[in-house]
Formats: structure tokens, sequence, C-alpha cells
């Protein structure tokens, strides 16, 4: 790849970054999803991936640590089923 496709495609992962997180400042992208009616601050793209882990491997114990609102955990035994 040439050194100015680098460089563009570097220039576009860092404008996607700009928008994704600033607009979490204007109340948007992973600033309210909820699951269940309760908000989980969470990007939508995390807790996708968490999903499909959970699915795949179908570990015994999960733990969590920092959980701002408590929602989270709600995830993991529809995730599990």
């Amino acid at each position: 790849m040439s050194d100015e496709a680098l460089s563009s495609q570097a220039q576009l992962v860092d404008r996607f970054h700009e928008l994704y997180y600033d607009a979490y400042r204007s109340g948007g992208t992973w600033y309210a999803p909820t699951w269940l009616g309760v908000t989980v601050w969470k990007s939508p793209l995390d807790l996708r991936i968490y999903q499909e882990m959970i699915q795949e491997i179908r570990p015994d114990l999960i733990v969590e640590m920092g959980t701002a609102l408590g929602a989270v955990p709600c995830i993991w035994p529809a995730s599990a089923a």
C-alpha cells in the first residue's frame, strides 16, 4: 500500500473516531443505549462483541468489574441462552 493510501486510511480512521466519540458528548452513539429499558453505558459494538463471545465460549462464570449503572450483567443471561 502506498504512503498516500496509508495516510488517507489513517485520516479516515481518525475522522471516524472523532465522529464516534464526539457524538457521545452530544448525546448520541453510545451515550444512552438501553437493554430491556435499562441504560447501559457501553458501546453498542462492545455489547455485540460480548454477546458473540459468550455464545461461542459459554463460560461458567463472568465477572465484570466497574459497572456504572449495573445494567450490563442483565445482558449475560440473555446472551448465554
